[in-house]
C-alpha cells in the first residue's frame, strides 16, 4: 500500500517532504481561496521532485476566476510528465481532456455528487404494497440505507460517464458502512484512494470560518483555517465534528479491523495534514504509517 500527505501550504509541505509518506498531494481540495499561484506550484513540484517522492496536484469546485488559475497550473504541469490531478469539478475535468499527459482522478466532491436517487434501487413490488406490513417497511428502510451508502459511481452509467474522461481513480472516505460497495468500483477498474480521519459532511460555497473569525474579504483572507479548527458538539448527534473554513468534517478512528479489511485492495491511503485532522508534523505521520502497516488502530 501506499501512502500520500494531503497538504495545502508550503509550510506543511515541508513537513510532509521529510516523513516517510510515497507521495504528496499539493493544492486544495475544498477552498477556491487558498488555490496556490503558479510561483508557489511551480515551488511545491520542485520540492517534492528533488526529495523523490511522487507529486500530485488537488484542486476544489471553483468559479470561472477559478478555471483561468488552474489552466495557467494545468499549463505548467503538463511539461512535468504524468502528474495525477484530482478533480472536484466538472469544468475543471472537461479542461483536463486537452492535457492528454496528465492523469485524472476523482476527487471527493465528484465521487459523492451529484448523487442519484435511491428509489429505483428498491424493490417495486415492495413499494406497491398497501398497507405496508411493518416486515415490509423494514426491508425498504434496509434497501435504503444500502443505498444511501453507496457512492456515485455505483451506478453503471456514471461509472462509465467519467471513465470516458480517462477517470482510473477515485477519492472515497473512510466510512465503515460503505466498505462493502467500494469493490465494485474496483471490479470496474478504479483505483481506490481512501481519506483517513476526515469525512466531509457538509461544504458551502462561502467559508463560515472566515465569517466567525471577521474575514470580509476572501481574495485576501489571512486563512486562520491553517492554525485551527473549531470543535462542535451537537449533543443530538452524540459524535464529533470539526469547522475547517469553508467545511465541516467528522472525525473518524482507523480500527484495526478495517485496516486488515481494506489494505489488500486499496492503491492509496490519504493523511490529510492540517489543523483538523491534528496531525501537522512529520513524526506524527510517520507514527500513523506505522500503525497502519502493523495493523493498529490509529
Amino acid at each position: 500500500m501506499r501512502f500520500s500527505a494531503q497538504v495545502e501550504n508550503l509550510k506543511i509541505l515541508e513537513e510532509a517532504l521529510h516523513s516517510g509518506c510515497d507521495d504528496v498531494r499539493f493544492g486544495s481540495e475544498f477552498c477556491e481561496w487558498k488555490m496556490p499561484n503558479l510561483h508557489v506550484l511551480r515551488k511545491a513540484y520542485n520540492l517534492t521532485n528533488d526529495s523523490g517522492k511522487g507529486f500530485s496536484y488537488i484542486t476544489p469546485r471553483v468559479t470561472d476566476t477559478g478555471i483561468k488559475k488552474i489552466r495557467e497550473h494545468l499549463g505548467f504541469l503538463k511539461e512535468k510528465g504524468e502528474i495525477k490531478v484530482i478533480i472536484n469539478d466538472l469544468g475543471v475535468l472537461n479542461v483536463l481532456r486537452r492535457y492528454t499527459r496528465l492523469k485524472p482522478h476523482l476527487g471527493r466532491q465528484l465521487v459523492y455528487t451529484p448523487a442519484r436517487c435511491p428509489w429505483p434501487g428498491i424493490d417495486r413490488k415492495i413499494a406497491v404494497i398497501s398497507p405496508l406490513s411493518v416486515l415490509a417497511w423494514k426491508l425498504i428502510r434496509k434497501q435504503a440505507e444500502d443505498l444511501y451508502s453507496q457512492t456515485s459511481l455505483n451506478y453503471d452509467r456514471t461509472i462509465k460517464f467519467f471513465q470516458e474522461y480517462g477517470i482510473q481513480g477515485v477519492d472515497v472516505d473512510w466510512i465503515s458502512r460503505c466498505f462493502e460497495h467500494y469493490s465494485f468500483l474496483i471490479k470496474n477498474g478504479l483505483n481506490l484512494s481512501v481519506h483517513l480521519h476526515l469525512v466531509p459532511v457538509t461544504i458551502t460555497r462561502k467559508c463560515h470560518t472566515a465569517r466567525f473569525l471577521g474575514e470580509t474579504n476572501l481574495e485576501n483572507c489571512s486563512k486562520p483555517c491553517y492554525r485551527r479548527a473549531f470543535l462542535l458538539k451537537p449533543s443530538e448527534l452524540g459524535i464529533e465534528l470539526l469547522l475547517s473554513g469553508n467545511v465541516v468534517f467528522r472525525f473518524t478512528n482507523p480500527s484495526k479491523s478495517d485496516v486488515k479489511k481494506l489494505a489488500q485492495n486499496i492503491a492509496e491511503f490519504v493523511i490529510s495534514m492540517n489543523s483538523a485532522s491534528r496531525i501537522q508534523n512529520s513524526k506524527e505521520v510517520d507514527k500513523l504509517i506505522l500503525d497502519l502497516k502493523n495493523g493498529k488502530s490509529y
